[in-house]
């Protein structure tokens, strides 16, 4: 009788050299691939909150149709001397475009403002909501409180020459005009904002803390803001431009005097 045996079969195992070369072909291919990711993502966040900035815009297209060509004023009337802007102002001017349904209701339990939805730019946190006296109001969007938005009602001092918000057909260069965009306010961090719903007009001081320190939020990359144009457009503009002086030669800021036209 023939004999047979049996094939022994044998699994050739990885030495310790060939196992040290994948994973550094891994770690460097990590290493590549981390940061275009990290910039894909934060394109993405970008692309989104334009797409949140054109929808709010488009909300106060909506109400000027339905008020006369109107846009809300910033609020019903300004808050007293040491007023809190957000309890003594009457209805904001978030708050109009929801009351008839152009824009969402964006609150949510324990925050001041809007800040669910497209209230909220995909670059805020959670930490950059929450209320702190000066600081956490709204989602990161905000109007030009200081000349285009005004009060419907001035209690300190005297009024300025026009008051609550623009007439559409009165805004010079409605591509150029800032509607609204990414607004907050520094918290002693250069480039660090906390959230606010509206902003002051050039000079703007990024190393600031605190109360009267309104400015656009450069929260995207190349150190820019987005921002909605009065004709509904969005743009992402950045630091410099936006903070560009004197306020005669800023394309999105206008003067005192010109906005008291609108």
């Amino acid at each position: 009788m023939r004999k047979t045996g049996r094939r022994r079969a044998f699994t050739r195992a990885f030495t310790l050299v060939e196992l040290l070369v994948v994973i550094g072909i891994i770690a460097l291919l990590v290493s590549i691939l981390l940061p275009t990711l990290g910039k894909a993502r934060r394109s993405a966040r970008s692309v989104a909150c334009q797409s949140n900035l054109r929808t709010l815009a488009m909300s106060f297209l909506l109400y000027a149709h339905d008020n006369k060509g109107m846009t809300p004023p910033l609020s019903d009337s300004q808050p007293p001397t040491g007023g809190n802007p957000i309890t003594s102002g009457g209805t904001q001017w978030y708050e109009y475009l929801s009351m008839h349904k152009h824009a969402p209701d964006g609150s949510a339990t324990g925050a001041r403002g809007y800040v669910n939805g497209v209230w909220r730019c995909p670059e805020v946190v959670d930490d950059q909501v929450y209320i702190s006296g000066s600081f956490g109001w709204g989602g990161g969007y905000g109007v030009c409180s200081k000349t285009i938005f005004r009060y419907g009602k001035y209690v300190n001092g005297t009024p300025p020459a026009r008051l609550g918000g623009p007439k559409l057909n009165r805004v010079r260069r409605p591509t150029d005009r800032w509607l609204i965009g990414d607004t907050g306010r520094p918290a002693g961090v250069t480039g660090y904002y906390l959230t606010w719903t509206g902003t002051f007009v050039p000079p703007f001081d990024r190393s600031a803390n605190g109360s009267n320190q309104d400015q656009p939020a450069c929260r995207h990359s190349r150190d820019s803001a987005n921002v909605a144009m009065f004709d509904g457009h969005v743009e992402s503009v950045t630091y410099a431009d936006l903070n560009k002086q004197p306020i005669g030669e800023n394309r999105f800021f206008p003067s005192t005097t010109e906005a008291d036209s609108y």
